[in-house]
């Protein structure tokens, strides 16, 4: 960002030539009271134990644009900002930026205001101000460039200068203008809508009552008619609009009430009139009301979050305090109590209240103030804390920047007497050098404090966050073992979570939970947590009922000790990995728990605080941020939560039915009565079911009336009504699916090129009871059908068929045409391309050091590779992967014409990976990754490695007989130096995602 100087202007005059525009900012005059805005504060311990808050407020002045001004009252000096609604810049434009402000700092203070925008790579433009008792008009330019104008949004921002002390002090702020230099800002009518409060605990009758302030700032009367919406944020359901007739006269501002009684759900609420300029929506909440119960956590399922009280210490000037938005930090509890949130895993939400550092700042003095305040505000909301002991505190930071964010929870005197953990090749691999371990001696003593002062207040410890990440299992287990000694010394009755294992960023926790149970791990945990990142849904490649089976059977002969998800922010499997894939839904919230709840986990405390409140009301655009979690509105991943709470806290799973066409049904037992959830989780369109025998409910818990319902990814809620147990079960088991068209294809196809002559692989699917037949054609990317294929595909399941091709001119979106049933059905698809490689003769390449060939010999596909490599990277592999040495990696599919319906190019059971490490010892010279289910297994194969000064020749035989017509393939070398990692690697494909896409293999044709 620039940092540009403040022009300070005591007298302003719009210059008559200039055309008028309207100020960018809305309320900028704060005539419609606070809307629009809102605060984010630190609120310090030092200065301010109570933790008390003072909201935004606007007051009389006479020296205000209208009749009011802002005031942010700062009597404790936090640390704040205060943030304004989105609004749009245009490119290549040059802007005026304007505003009044005074603080009552006896010797005035610095600020920062500031235009940025969070998903533009936080472009934005620094002016800084030196406020005094005196109002000062302030006046900056700035000009965008080419890449900042749509589709960015960008914010004004008010904070204090991070390297000053800062005063106690009043700030008053007025008059806010952000307009396109080239014009003036022309004053217009102005509408908000407002709502005491954001969540409204309802049975059904509670009425959400809203007040709509309309300000006339021109300078000539206006009267409209004004249409009041409210829309459902997830389900889109509407309010009935309310509309009426409204007069104001220059200057005038009136509040007009509101009032619709609506179901549950998450609501934005607009008003809307011609000849208008700014609106400001109102956002809430309708949720049922939650009554807590005693609960035992050790088998009663209950919803919980990764969340805390916010303590904070970040910045050039740090003071401990708690960060709060819009509204004090009691009242985040207070909102979760009401959500039916009964555990809080102290993660991700600022600093620990179990941090070392905080404990014992200094050696030998035992500070608990924060430790207190944090237990007793947990035990006032009725929330069990899951204590994160250690966290993933003990990473060095890798950059002086991030010295000013605390990334240790142990103290800066205990850093001395830390060791380097061991970087294992499983671990990530931007952790290396980064991982400190504190000394025994200390952490036993920190355990002992913390157990004495807690007991009975904490009552689960989990050992580390993600430990497989970033350190071996032999490094791990004696922390754990310490955590499990030290704490039940105190307190018998706690329980320890161990392992705390991760899949995010693609690390493997198999091993690492193998070698600790090894260690004897399973003698010192109660409970075994997981963060299943790649097992997030059950249509994911690795499906999440999948996932938490193979984790408990990793435990060996402690499969059956209790599970709890501890963490799994990204909910759903998509192609983008950037902090948007955090972006949830009730449907997506929903599917986890009841699929954790269904599989027997005990708790699943798996989402993030801050997917249960609201960005909307003023960051829309940059929701995946925590720097556009401003204010405290609940949301409707809030409103699940609840309805989540109400109907299924303390359920117990009773059974599961995998139903035809992707349906899913669990059915549970709550308070001594069934209960159940049904979704489809294939992601196809035209899927319904047959739920009038039964009570339906919505994901919100709202009444639905029973019949033949589209199943979604959105579960709906089932009760037996009239029905017996056993009746109710036994409808769930042949519930009754049916399909708006039984065929359907893979979304992607497969274009084969022989050397000019070209086919498409398609997978065809049918989902009904019958046969169907099928006459299919394809069109577009340049290509279109040289003749159709007619398939016939068998009752529930599904047919691989090859379309012959020939070139047109026509260069048109790619599409699959079915006839079926009189019908033509057009199937939009991607293309992907794949080389045909000749199955006769040496394959050589140049520049490739390599050669390689296929024959067919005694009932084998017989493979022949010969690499030349002079260099010779070492018989010890110790810390380096199989591809960070001397290597020849093969890729095999060993059915690449089947393209699955979801996730068409990741790895199916078919497709496996041979690593040939010829300067190992025999036994350790092949390895090999085969999933479950493959046709193949290691007995399968057959290798030979010879090596000699100038490289090595590898021969690889495969049964023909598992073989069909097509053979997915690619090879890789791998070459380092003695004792160093690859310097350099070729791919046959050239494509660098063979290890995740067997679509970038080449194919052969064996028959």
């Amino acid at each position: 960002m620039k940092m540009l100087k403040p022009h300070f202007l005591f007298a302003l005059g719009a210059l008559p030539c200039l055309l008028s525009a309207q100020n960018l900012v809305p309320n900028g005059s704060f005539e419609l009271g606070t809307a629009g805005y809102g605060i984010r504060t630190n609120l310090r311990f030092d200065t301010n134990p109570e933790q008390k808050f003072f909201p935004l407020e606007t007051v009389a002045d006479p020296a205000a644009d209208g009749k009011l001004v802002l005031r942010i009252r700062n009597p404790h000096a936090n640390r704040f900002e205060l943030h304004s609604r989105q609004f749009a810049l245009k490119a290549d434009t040059e802007y005026t930026f304007r505003f009044k402000i005074r603080s009552t700092a006896k010797n005035g203070q610095q600020l920062f205001a500031v235009p940025y925008s969070v998903k533009n790579n936080w472009k934005g433009w620094i002016f800084r101000v030196k406020a005094t008792d005196q109002w000062q008009n302030c006046e900056y330019k700035f000009k965008t460039g080419p890449k900042e104008g749509a589709p960015y949004f960008y914010h004004l921002q008010f904070r204090d200068v991070n390297n000053s002390e800062i005063p106690a002090s009043d700030i008053y702020i007025d008059d806010i203008q952000l307009f396109e230099t080239k014009s003036v800002p022309a004053k217009t009518v102005e509408f908000a809508l407002n709502i005491a409060d954001p969540l409204i605990v309802s049975e059904g009758k509670t009425p959400a009552v809203l007040t709509l302030k309309a300000g006339n700032f021109t300078d000539k009367p206006w009267q409209g008619t004004v249409t009041v919406s409210a829309v459902e944020e997830f389900l889109r359901n509407r309010a009935e609009p309310q509309k009426f007739e409204l007069k104001l006269s220059p200057g005038e501002v009136r509040e007009i009430p509101v009032k619709w009684t609506l179901p549950y759900g998450a609501y934005c609420a607009t008003a809307a009139a011609d000849g208008i300029g700014h609106s400001i929506p109102a956002y809430f909440a309708v949720a049922g009301k939650y009554e807590q119960k005693k609960r035992d956590f050790d088998r009663d399922f209950c919803i919980g979050l990764n969340s805390g009280i916010g303590i904070v210490q970040n910045g050039n000037n740090p003071k401990i305090g708690t960060m709060v938005r819009n509204a004090g930090a009691e009242k985040k509890l207070e909102y979760l109590q009401k959500m039916g949130c009964r555990i809080i895993r102290e993660h991700d939400a600022g600093v620990e209240s179990t941090a070392w550092y905080l404990m014992e700042p200094e050696k030998g003095k035992w500070d608990y103030r924060y430790l207190d305040y944090s237990l007793n505000q947990f035990e006032k909301y009725g929330i069990e804390v899951l204590s994160c002991v250690g966290r993933i505190g003990f990473l060095r930071p890798a950059r002086e920047q991030q010295k000013q964010w605390r990334t240790r929870s142990w103290p800066e005197w205990a850093e001395p007497f830390a060791h380097p953990a061991e970087h294992k090749s499983y671990n990530w691999d931007n952790c290396k050098g980064l991982v400190f371990l504190p000394d025994m001696e200390l952490w036993r003593e920190y355990l002992h404090k913390l157990a004495v002062h807690a007991k009975g207040r904490i009552r689960y410890y989990e050992v580390f966050n993600e430990p497989n990440g970033v350190m071996s299992a032999a490094d791990y287990f004696p922390y754990m073992k310490a955590v499990y000694e030290e704490v039940k010394k105190v307190d018998p009755s706690a329980k320890i979570l161990g392992l705390c294992i991760t899949s995010d960023f693609g690390v493997s926790g198999d091993t690492f939970t193998k070698d600790v149970m090894a260690l004897g791990g399973g003698k010192f945990m109660d409970i075994a947590a997981f963060h299943p990142y790649s097992g997030r849904e059950l249509n994911s490649v690795n499906p999440a009922d999948t996932y938490i089976a193979n984790f408990r059977n990793s435990l060996g002969e402690y499969r059956g000790m209790p599970l709890w998800n501890t963490e799994i922010y990204y909910l759903y499997d998509t192609a983008d990995k950037s902090l948007s894939q955090g972006i949830c839904n009730p449907a997506h919230i929903a599917a986890r728990y009841l699929t954790d709840l269904g599989e027997n986990v005990i708790q699943s405390v798996s989402l993030s605080e801050g997917a249960v409140w609201s960005r909307n009301s003023l960051f829309p655009e940059g929701a995946e941020s925590s720097d556009s979690w401003v204010e405290l509105i609940p949301n409707e991943n809030f409103v699940v939560n609840n309805a989540l709470a109400r109907h299924f806290e303390a359920a117990k799973p009773l059974a599961k039915y995998k139903l035809p066409n992707g349906v899913i049904v669990y059915a549970f037992r709550k308070d001594g009565n069934p209960v159940a959830a049904v979704w489809h989780y294939q992601k196809r369109d035209g899927v319904k079911g047959d739920l009038s025998p039964f009570r339906v409910f919505d994901v919100y818990g709202n009444s639905v009336k029973p019949g033949v319902l589209p199943l979604t990814g959105t579960p709906y809620y089932l009760y037996p009504g009239t029905l017996s147990e056993s009746a109710f079960l036994e409808k769930m088991k042949t519930l009754s699916i049916s399909l708006d068209n039984p065929v359907t294809a893979s979304p992607l196809v497969r274009l084969l090129n022989r050397n000019g002559e070209y086919s498409l692989l398609a997978t065809l699917s049918n989902g009904s009871a019958a046969d169907q037949t099928v006459i299919a054609g394809f069109s577009g990317n340049g290509f279109t059908g040289a003749k159709s294929v007619r398939v016939v595909i068998p009752a529930g399941k599904s047919a691989d068929l090859e379309l012959p091709l020939r070139k047109t001119s026509a260069k048109t979106a790619p599409v699959l045409r079915l006839y079926h049933n009189g019908r033509v059905l057009t199937v939009p698809v991607e293309v992907s391309e794949s080389r045909v490689i000749p199955f006769e003769g040496t394959k050589t390449r140049p520049g490739f050091p390599f050669t390689w060939s296929m024959k067919k010999a005694d009932g084998k596909l017989v493979l022949t590779v010969r690499v030349e490599d002079a260099t010779n990277s070492g018989a010890d592999a110790a810390g380096r992967r199989a591809w960070q040495q001397d290597c020849l990696e093969l890729f095999f599919d060993a059915a690449p014409e089947t393209i699955l319906p979801a996730h068409s190019r990741a790895y199916t059971p078919d497709t496996f990976r041979v690593f040939v490490l010829p300067h190992l010892a025999p036994e350790k010279q092949i390895e090999t990754w085969f999933k479950d289910g493959c046709r193949f297994s290691r007995k399968d194969l057959e290798c030979k490695v010879v090596s000699d000064p100038a490289g090595y020749t590898v021969t690889v035989a495969l049964p023909l007989a598992k073989l069909g017509k097509w053979l997915g393939f690619d090879l890789k070398t791998d070459d380092a130096l003695p004792g160093t990692t690859t310097s350099r690697e070729f791919i046959w494909s050239e494509n660098k995602q063979n290890h995740s896409d067997r679509t970038a293999f080449g194919v052969l044709e064996l028959k």
